[in-house]
């Protein structure tokens, strides 16, 4: 993977500076505006990311949301981002890389998944809801 560009909140730094090295590893899950997939990082004690990745062409939407979560960044409360990159695999196209938190426990919308399989209803209790809000 060739590292094109590097985005942390402050001005971008020119592509040859110190870009965050990883590889994609397993998908996450996917949804309208991209691919989630856990970071391998390839530098020694990196923490654990997740990449939500789409063609640049099509990335409107992911770079909205770097701009959003850029405001919410000192909340504990919202899955961080730490940057975008922009990258190209073997000639291919020009990929857009939001490098967020990683959920290990996966999203809300599994909670409920989860939390309906095992109960036989839907939806979660608004007792369980207050532990993460």
């Amino acid at each position: 993977m060739c590292v094109i560009a590097n985005h942390p909140f402050q001005d971008p730094p020119s592509p040859s500076s110190s870009a965050i090295r990883w590889s994609r590893g397993k998908l996450l899950g996917q949804g309208t505006y991209g691919k989630v997939y856990i970071r391998i990082p390839k530098t020694p004690n990196s923490p654990l990311m997740a990449v939500k990745s789409a063609p640049e062409y099509n990335a409107k939407f992911l770079k909205l949301e770097y701009w959003i979560l850029a405001e919410f960044r000192l909340n504990p409360a919202i899955i961080q981002c730490f940057g975008a990159q922009i990258t190209q695999e073997d000639g291919g196209p020009r990929i857009y890389n939001l490098l967020l938190e990683y959920a290990p426990c996966g999203s809300l919308s599994d909670l409920i998944a989860r939390y309906g399989r095992l109960r036989g209803r839907r939806g979660i209790p608004e007792s369980e809801i207050r532990v993460y809000t």
